[in-house]
């Protein structure tokens, strides 16, 4: 056997004994996710009557079976086609819901990056047209 071998001796401890070991500081949590990225997409918004059927089903709807992503879905229903019922919900407030019918037709919006081009209109339905 070993005759010079000193016997095992426990490690120093790291912490005195009077000071117990304190619990990591938690990571503060994660803000909520705003619903379309807009404060104002309130449950209220979401659950409003957009033609017989939620502001929140029509944009989920749009996502499953149109595959838009969330942001396209909530542009598509809150600002085109449902802006007075479903407005609050337009991704960066692209415009507010009107507070009253407007006399004066709205112009069409701009087609955002994550939407197909519609194609072009050919104007008696065949390119030789004159």
């Amino acid at each position: 056997a070993c005759g010079d071998c000193a016997p095992l001796q426990a490690p120093p401890a790291l912490a005195s004994p009077s000071t117990p070991p304190q619990p990591p500081t938690p990571m503060p949590p994660f803000p909520p996710k705003l619903p379309c990225g807009v404060a104002t997409c309130t449950l209220a918004v979401l659950n409003s009557n957009a033609d017989g059927t939620t502001c929140e089903a029509r944009m989920k709807w749009l996502e499953r079976k149109r595959s838009m992503t969330e942001l396209g879905a909530c542009f598509v229903v809150a600002f085109v086609e449902y802006r007075e019922a479903c407005g609050g919900c337009a991704p960066l407030q692209a415009s507010p819901a009107p507070a009253s019918p407007s006399p004066s037709p709205l112009p069409a919006p701009p087609m955002p990056p994550f939407l197909p081009k519609p194609e072009p209109k050919i104007p008696c339905g065949v390119a030789t047209c004159t």
